[in-house]
């Protein structure tokens, strides 16, 4: 199995550095060593030795820290976003007639929400309800949550 090591740089960047599995290469720790003997890695600091998190970017406060090593990526989707956000992000996956009819045969709560609502929560009754209703994963969840960001 490949080992994957994450190293600091001095100026707080997070690097990714896939070790060989080939047993001729040496141990996850002897390759370690002998990356620190590399000019390229003078100055970086392994953080950890053998990294099987999410990678959220290379800024390192994304980074969940335990001791000055890293223990897993803080996740970068969004739990909150407008709800003008919320509906282009629809639109664009094409779910925007199916929520705003699904919401208009719910009950009155719900379009009271939909319709008056500034912000959209990821832990709200409704869109929990709506991802259920849609058979969405929690990776679609995401996907338009992150969208939804970036509009």
């Amino acid at each position: 199995m490949t080992t994957l090591t994450i190293w600091k740089t001095q100026d707080n960047k997070i690097q990714v550095v896939q070790l060989s599995d080939d047993p001729l290469d040496g141990t996850d720790a002897e390759q370690i060593l002998y990356l620190k003997t590399l000019d390229f890695y003078a100055g970086l600091t392994c953080v950890s030795e053998n990294y099987t998190g999410i990678f959220p970017d290379t800024d390192s406060s994304l980074w969940e820290w335990i001791g000055g090593k890293v223990v897993s990526g803080k996740s970068t989707v969004p739990s909150i976003v407008s709800m003008r956000q919320a509906r282009l992000a629809l639109l664009q996956s094409g779910l925007l007639s199916i929520v705003s009819a699904a919401i208009a045969a719910g009950a009155e709560a719900d379009q009271i929400e939909w319709e008056y609502a500034a912000e959209v929560n990821r832990n709200q009754p409704l869109v929990k309800n709506m991802k259920l209703g849609l058979k969405l994963s929690d990776a679609d969840l995401d996907n338009l949550f992150t969208l939804a960001a970036s509009l």
